[in-house]
C-alpha cells in the first residue's frame, strides 16, 4: 500500500488503514480492473465513461459507509479531515489500478455529505446494473459491426477506373485482362467472333480481388442466369446460378462487387415497350455462391437501365436513358433497394450548347467517394453525332454530385486520344485550335488521331492549378509499355470554358510499373523482379531467372580491368561491341551493351548468321568485379533496366563467398597447402603441425567430398559437403567458417569440424532446412533407393515409409510456402520415384508443420485424365483442355521434329515425366506428354488450389517442346 509522504496522527493512520482493508478484503481492486477492461474493449461508448467514473464514486462511499458504521459525530468529523488534510498537503497521482482518497470537488462534497448522514443508503445499484447492460449489449453490437466491416476488405472500384482493365475475343477465345500484367481465358466458349453480338448480354466485373461474368444460355432460354466467379484472376472458374430467374427474360445484366464476398447483381427484362422496361436487384454476400433478391426500381421508375451500382450493402444506385428530361436521370437506394430517390443531377451551362442529352452509367465507389461516368451526345455536331463521357463527383455516397469543367475537359480529351477519335476533341477546342486541328488533317473530313500502334492502355488526369496534366500509358503487340505526358490549358469563349491550348511534356518513352515487383535478396544481391519471375542463387555467386518454367536469363559476376574497353567481356564465339549506353538512375555505374555474336550456320559450312545480346554491367567504383545482367527472352522487355536500377550488392559477402569457396576447393581436393594459405596467423601457428603431419594431405579416402555449396553471412560462411561412397550418396555435412581482415586481407580466423546437417548420427541427411532445423533423413539404402525416412522440424520428428531416388542430383527437395492461403506455411517434400533415360517420376508431399499431418495432393494423372481430350490421326494431333478450343499440331511439323508417323502411339502417353515445382506459394507440376517411344511433342502444366481442404489442378495449359529426347 502507497500513501502521501506526510505526517500523520495515531487515529488518522487507523482510520486510514482501515479504510484501505475493507478496500483489501472486498477485493475491490480486482473489481476496478474488471471496470478498467470494459474501458479497454468498449473505448468507443461514451455510456461506459460515465459507468466506470460512477463505479469508482460507489467504491469510495461504500467503503467510507463501511469505516464510520456505528460512528458517532465526532468520528465522523474526525474521518473527514483525515480525508481534507491528505488532499490539502498533496495532489495525489491518481493511477488507474488502484484505490485513493482524491476524486474531484464534486465528488468530495458527495463523500462529505454521505459520511454524515446516517440515514442516507445509496439506491443507484439498480440503475447501475440497468446501464451496464445496456453499455454490455450496445458495446457489443458495435464491436461486432466494426469486427464484420474489418473481416472484408473494400475494394476500391474507383481505382479500378485508371488500371486499364479490358475483356476481348481473341482466336475463338474470351479473353480478360488486368491492364498490361497478365490475361486469362474464361471458360466460355464464344459462339461467334462478332464482339458487340457476344458482349451485348453479358456484364463484366474485374478487379484483383474477385472477377465476375454474368450472362445466360441462349442456346436454352429456360435456364436460370449464371454468375462466373474467379477469386484468382482468372486461374480457375466457378459457376453459380441465380435462382428464379430465366435467360430469356434478360438482355441486360449489370454486375459488381463492393468487398470479395459482397456483391450485386441488376437484372434488366428484355421486353422494352414505350421505353419501359422492369428490372430485378439481387445481392451476394458469399462471394457469388448464392444470390438473393432485394428490390427494384419498377414502381419509382420503370424505364430503360443503363447503369447501376451500389457503395455498399445499403446504398446503392441505377440509371437510366434519356426519356424526356435530357439531364442525366439516377435514383438513389440507402436501404437496400427498399425504397428510391431521384439524385440532383443536371448539365452544366457550358456543356448545354454541346449536349443534347446525358446518359448516366454505372457509378463506382471507394468508401463515401464515389465517380458517375455520364455520357453527353450532341446530335447537331458539325461533324456528325458526337458522345463524349465526363464524370460527376461525390463525397457523401452519392447524396450530392459536383460537376469539374476543366477536369472533364482534360478528360474527354485524353478518352479521344485513346479512342483515336477526334471529334470529341473537336468539339471542346477553341476556335484557333479547330482551324489549326483541320490543318492537320491528312483529310479534312477524316478525325481519326494518333496511330494505331503503340496504343493507349489507359490514362490519368490531374489539375495542376488552373491547367491540367493527362499522363498516357501505352503498349504494344511486343508487348513494349510506354508513358507519355500532356498539358493543357483553358480560356473562355462564347460563354463556355474550352481547352486552348496543348503542350507535350514527355512524348513517349520506355516505362516499367513495378509497383507490384517483389524484393529478392540471395545473400549477396538485393534486387526487385516481377512477381511471376523466380530467382535461383547458385552457390558461386550467379543468379538465373525464370518465369513458368522458361529460361529468362542470369546475372553473373566476371573479372574487370578498368583500363581495358567492355571489349574484354566478348567471348567465343566472335563478338563485335555495336553500341553503349549509361544506364541512369542505379545505384552503382551501369552501362547497357549490345553486342553482336556471329554464329556459323548448320546449314550451309561458310554461311554466317548475327544474334545481338543486351547485356547489363554494374561496376562499383574501384571495384575489380563486373555484373553483368543478361535477360535473353521474348518474354522480356524492359525488366532488365528495373532490375539494376534496385540493385545492391553486398561486396563484403562477396568477398567471404570467394574464400570460402576456395576453401571448398581445397577440402574437396584433400589440399592442406591450399588451405592453409587461407588461414590468419594465428590460425596456422595452431594448425602447422598437425597439417605437416600429414603430408599436407586432408581429410579421407572414404566418405569423400563429392560437392560443396557456400552460404555467406556478414562475418561467417557454412559451407554444406556432399559426402559419398562407393555404395553412392552418404548425407550432407556442415562447416562454418568465421573470417577477420589481417593487414587488408579477408583470412579464416576459425572453422568448425564437419557434421551432418541436423547433427545426428544415425541415417543418411537427405535434404534440410533452415541450417538444420527442418530436416530429411533415410535409415537404409538399397539397390540405388533410399527408404525408412525420419522428419524433423524443429526437434519433433516422424518417420514415412517413403521412397526416393539415390543419386544426389535427383535427392529430395525440401521447402516451406503457405499454400492453403491461411497465412501459416506448410512443408513440401518432393521425392523422386524413378529416373532414367526420358523418364523423371516425383512425388509431393504436403504436410502441417505442427503435427506433421498431410494434405491431400490431386493425382495430376487424374485431372489430365478427367479434363483432357487428344485425338491422333493421319492429319494431325489435336489436344482439347476443359473443352476450348483445341490444340492442332500438323502431321508434317511432327514428323520433322519429333518421330516418324509410323511410330506414333494410338493416344498420347503422360506419366513418364511429373516434375513438381514451387511457385509463389503455389504447386505446380509438368506433365510430358509423349507422342512416341522417343517423340515428346510438349508439356501440360498444371497448377494447383486449395479448395475443399485438399489441393486440387486448376488450371490445365499446354506448350509444344516438339522434341526427340527428352533430357532426363
Amino acid at each position: 500500500m502507497l500513501l502521501p509522504d506526510m505526517d500523520y496522527s495515531d487515529t488518522g493512520l487507523h482510520m486510514i488503514l482501515k479504510h484501505e482493508l475493507v478496500h483489501y478484503k472486498r477485493g475491490d481492486i480486482w473489481y476496478k480492473l474488471l471496470m478498467i477492461c470494459a474501458n479497454a474493449v468498449h473505448w468507443f461508448n461514451p455510456l461506459v465513461y460515465l459507468v466506470v467514473t460512477a463505479s469508482n464514486q460507489d467504491l469510495e462511499m461504500s467503503c467510507d459507509s463501511a469505516v464510520i458504521q456505528d460512528a458517532d459525530t465526532a468520528s465522523r468529523k474526525q474521518y473527514s479531515e483525515t480525508i481534507l488534510a491528505a488532499v490539502r498537503k498533496e495532489k495525489m497521482c491518481q493511477t488507474a489500478f488502484s484505490t485513493y482518497f482524491d476524486g474531484g470537488k464534486k465528488t468530495m462534497k458527495e463523500r462529505l455529505v454521505n459520511i454524515f448522514d446516517v440515514s442516507r443508503r445509496r439506491k443507484g445499484l439498480l440503475a447501475l446494473c440497468a446501464i451496464i447492460i445496456v453499455v454490455g449489449i450496445t458495446g457489443a453490437l458495435v464491436a461486432y459491426d466494426v469486427s464484420d466491416q474489418s473481416e472484408q476488405k473494400a475494394i476500391d472500384n474507383v481505382a479500378l477506373l485508371k488500371v486499364g482493365n479490358s475483356y476481348y475475343l481473341e482466336i475463338g477465345k474470351f479473353i480478360i485482362s488486368y491492364g498490361i500484367r497478365k490475361s486469362a481465358v474464361v471458360s466460355l466458349a464464344p459462339d461467334t467472333n462478332d464482339q458487340a453480338a457476344y458482349f451485348e448480354d453479358k456484364a463484366i466485373y474485374i478487379s484483383d480481388e474477385v472477377t465476375a461474368v454474368a450472362y445466360g444460355d441462349n442456346a436454352n432460354p429456360a435456364s436460370p442466369v449464371t454468375v462466373l466467379i474467379s477469386n484468382n484472376e482468372g486461374q480457375t472458374w466457378s459457376n453459380y446460378s441465380v435462382a428464379d430467374t430465366k435467360v430469356d427474360d434478360y438482355t441486360q445484366k449489370y454486375v459488381g462487387f463492393t468487398t470479395k464476398n459482397d456483391g450485386w447483381l441488376l437484372l434488366a427484362g428484355s421486353s422494352v415497350a414505350m421505353g419501359h422496361q422492369e428490372n430485378r436487384i439481387f445481392q451476394t454476400s458469399d462471394g457469388g455462391k448464392t444470390w438473393t433478391e432485394i428490390g427494384n426500381t419498377n414502381q419509382v421508375y420503370p424505364r430503360v437501365v443503363t447503369g447501376a451500382g451500389f457503395a455498399n450493402k445499403n446504398i446503392g444506385f441505377v440509371s437510366f436513358r434519356y426519356d424526356v428530361d435530357p439531364n442525366p436521370v439516377v435514383y438513389r437506394t440507402k436501404d437496400k433497394g427498399k425504397t428510391w430517390t431521384k439524385c440532383a443531377l443536371i448539365i452544366p451551362e457550358s456543356f448545354k450548347s454541346i449536349t443534347s442529352y446525358a446518359t448516366a452509367l454505372s457509378p463506382v465507389f471507394d468508401g463515401a467517394k464515389g465517380i458517375l461516368p455520364v455520357t453527353f451526345r450532341n446530335n447537331d455536331a458539325v461533324r456528325g453525332t458526337v458522345d463524349v463521357t465526363v464524370q460527376y463527383i461525390t463525397s457523401d455516397y452519392g447524396k450530392t454530385w459536383t460537376f469539374n469543367e476543366k477536369y472533364n475537359l482534360a478528360l474527354i480529351w485524353a478518352d479521344a486520344w485513346k479512342t483515336r477519335d477526334g471529334k470529341g476533341r473537336y468539339e471542346i477546342m477553341s476556335k484557333q485550335m479547330q482551324t489549326d486541328f483541320l490543318a492537320q488533317q491528312q483529310a479534312p473530313e477524316s478525325f481519326v488521331i494518333r496511330g494505331s500502334s503503340p496504343w493507349v492502355v489507359s490514362y490519368d488526369v490531374a489539375l495542376d492549378g488552373e491547367q491540367a496534366v493527362v499522363t498516357y500509358w501505352y503498349t504494344d503487340s511486343i508487348p513494349i509499355t510506354y508513358k507519355g505526358v500532356e498539358r493543357l490549358t483553358f480560356g473562355e469563349e462564347n460563354g463556355r470554358t474550352v481547352v486552348t491550348g496543348c503542350k507535350t511534356e514527355i512524348e513517349m518513352e520506355a516505362y516499367t510499373d513495378t509497383s507490384d515487383w517483389k524484393a529478392v535478396d540471395t545473400g549477396l544481391y538485393t534486387f526487385s523482379i516481377p512477381p511471376e519471375w523466380e530467382a535461383t542463387a547458385f552457390s558461386d555467386g550467379s543468379v538465373s531467372f525464370a518465369k513458368s518454367g522458361e529460361a529468362l536469363g542470369s546475372l553473373k559476376r566476371m573479372s574487370y580491368d578498368s583500363s581495358l574497353p567492355f571489349s574484354q567481356f566478348e567471348g567465343s564465339p566472335a563478338q563485335t561491341l555495336i553500341r553503349e549506353e549509361t544506364l541512369d538512375g542505379c545505384k552503382y555505374p551501369a552501362t547497357k551493351v549490345w553486342i553482336r555474336r556471329t554464329q556459323s550456320s548448320a546449314v550451309a559450312a561458310n554461311d554466317v548468321f548475327y544474334v545481338y545480346k543486351h547485356h547489363i554491367y554494374l561496376i562499383p567504383e574501384n571495384s575489380k568485379f563486373a555484373y553483368d545482367l543478361f535477360l535473353d527472352s521474348p518474354l522480356v522487355n524492359q525488366e532488365p533496366d528495373e532490375i539494376a536500377k534496385s540493385m545492391v550488392i553486398n561486396t563484403n559477402r562477396v568477398q567471404i563467398q570467394d574464400m570460402a569457396n576456395q576453401w571448398g576447393e581445397a577440402v574437396q581436393n584433400r589440399d592442406g597447402k591450399a588451405q592453409y594459405d587461407l588461414l590468419s596467423t594465428q590460425l596456422q601457428a595452431a594448425v602447422y603441425a598437425s597439417y605437416k603431419a600429414e603430408y599436407w594431405v586432408t581429410g579421407c579416402s572414404s566418405p569423400w567430398v563429392d560437392g560443396y555449396t557456400v552460404k555467406p553471412g556478414d562475418n561467417t560462411a557454412v559451407v554444406t559437403y556432399t559426402y559419398m561412397t562407393s555404395t553412392g550418396f552418404a548425407g550432407y555435412y556442415l562447416q562454418t567458417l568465421s573470417f577477420v581482415t589481417e593487414n587488408g586481407q579477408l583470412t579464416i580466423s576459425d572453422y568448425t569440424e564437419p557434421k551432418q546437417a541436423n547433427g545426428q548420427s544415425g541415417g543418411t541427411v537427405l535434404a534440410y532446412l533452415d541450417d538444420g532445423k527442418t530436416w530429411l533423413s533415410a535409415a537404409m539404402l538399397h539397390e540405388g533407393m533410399f527408404s525408412d525416412m525420419t522428419l524433423s522440424i524443429d526437434g519433433k520428428t516422424k518417420r514415412f515409409p517413403w521412397k526416393t531416388y539415390g543419386e544426389p542430383a535427383f535427392l529430395p527437395e525440401l521447402s516451406y510456402a503457405d499454400v492453403d492461403g491461411d497465412g501459416r506455411n506448410e512443408l513440401i517434400v518432393i521425392l523422386c520415384e524413378s529416373e532414367g533415360t526420358g523418364t523423371l517420376v516425383e512425388e509431393i508431399h504436403v504436410l502441417n508443420p505442427e503435427n506433421f499431418s498431410e494434405i491431400t495432393v490431386q493425382s495430376p494423372l487424374v485431372a489430365l485424365e478427367n479434363r483432357v481430350v487428344s485425338k491422333i490421326d493421319e492429319n494431325d494431333v489435336q489436344i482439347t483442355i476443359d473443352n476450348q478450343n483445341a490444340l492442332v499440331f500438323p502431321e508434317k511439323e511432327i514428323t520433322a521434329k519429333v518421330a516418324e508417323k509410323k511410330s506414333w502411339f494410338a493416344n498420347l502417353a503422360t506419366g513418364s515425366v511429373i516434375d513438381y515445382s514451387m511457385q509463389n506459394n503455389s504447386v505446380v507440376v509438368k506433365v510430358v506428354a509423349q507422342l512416341s517411344p522417343a517423340g515428346f511433342l510438349g508439356d501440360f502444366n498444371l497448377t494447383y488450389e486449395y479448395k475443399d481442404n485438399q489441393l486440387k489442378v486448376s488450371g490445365i495449359s499446354f506448350s509444344a517442346k516438339l522434341l526427340q529426347q527428352y533430357p532426363f
